[in-house]
């Protein structure tokens, strides 16, 4: 039978598909030249929490990481342990071995301190399970956590897991309390806001070719607003605040309605970074101009290129 020339659908190595499943990069189903949706390999650098932390320390090694990335690094608890023994599973302590990078990344910090940037606020993403932000929170680190490696390791040991979890068991809070792989990030404290919340923006992008590398990246992205105004992280209540944070798009376990969710947008929610709405939302440094044009020349100016930086960085 004629061999497929293109192919779109689920990624290649997914966890979920069988060893023999068809589209497999190894399929005699495909001709030399398919155009396919993924590559092999791909998930596995790119696909998962622990992608960005280990871009960070490749790249961070090399003096190479652009401006605009943030210090990131994974940690490898065990997760397994419950099956067996759940009491050995909540004493069992997390090792310095576990931390990927831990006396650079310690070093880092104090550099940090020194330079009187502290304190750091973090967010915290188990490596799976993590539909709907479960398990993501924020961890405040300050200049005491960095004055000993002891310290250090034992703050990372009592954020690595969400705070409402001292001492429950796996039945319990399976997905919030016992996901130890997990990935550290620097939380962007003071973000660009859409209408007073935070944001982020999914990106489309095309790997045309390897060799010679050919990559295009989609120019508009779909923005994703919080269910709940941002208030910063000063308070306590306001870093433990999920809603504010980690839970977008009229997430279900947040407190508002959907009519609640779209007053600040009294002229519809913007559908990509390319309408109006967007840009006649959006505040720098605490302010919105609502003039859309001016917005949306300085999202092209300044944004949007460190965006194509660090992609074309990532890839490279």
């Amino acid at each position: 039978p004629e061999r497929l020339r293109r192919y779109v659908g689920e990624q290649f190595e997914s966890p979920d598909s069988p060893t023999d499943y068809w589209a497999d990069h190894f399929s005699p189903h495909f001709s030399k030249t398919a155009a396919v949706g993924a590559l092999p390999g791909v998930t596995a650098v790119f696909g998962s929490k622990r992608s960005y932390a280990t871009f960070y320390r490749n790249c961070s090694a090399a003096r190479r990481c652009p401006a605009a990335w943030l210090t990131s690094f994974n940690v490898d608890g065990d997760e397994d342990l419950w099956k067996t023994d759940p009491v050995a599973f909540r004493r069992k302590r997390l090792r310095r071995g576990q931390i990927d990078g831990f006396g650079e990344i310690l070093n880092e910090l104090r550099r940090e301190r020194a330079a009187g940037r502290f304190p750091l606020v973090w967010i915290v993403k188990p490596q799976q399970n993590t539909y709907l932000s479960r398990g993501m929170h924020l961890a405040k680190l300050f200049a005491g956590d960095v004055e000993t490696a002891g310290a250090f390791l034992k703050w990372v040991e009592g954020h690595y897991t969400d705070r409402t979890c001292k001492g429950r068991g796996y039945a319990e809070a399976a997905v919030r309390c016992n996901r130890r792989r997990v990935s550290f990030q620097r939380y962007v404290e003071d973000p660009a806001l859409l209408r007073g919340r935070k944001f982020d923006v999914r990106l489309w992008v095309l790997v045309a070719s390897v060799d010679p590398l050919k990559v295009f990246l989609l120019r508009h992205g779909y923005p994703k607003a919080a269910s709940l105004a941002y208030r910063g992280v000063g308070a306590r209540k306001d870093l433990n605040s999920q809603c504010m944070h980690v839970r977008l798009m009229l997430d279900p376990a947040c407190p508002a309605t959907l009519e609640e969710f779209l007053r600040p947008f009294p002229d519809g929610y913007p559908k990509s970074t390319a309408s109006p709405n967007f840009f006649s939302g959006l505040e720098f440094d605490g302010v919105r101009t609502g003039d859309w044009a001016a917005a949306e020349s300085r999202w092209h100016a300044t944004v949007w290129p460190a965006v194509e930086d660090a992609v074309a960085s990532a890839v490279l």
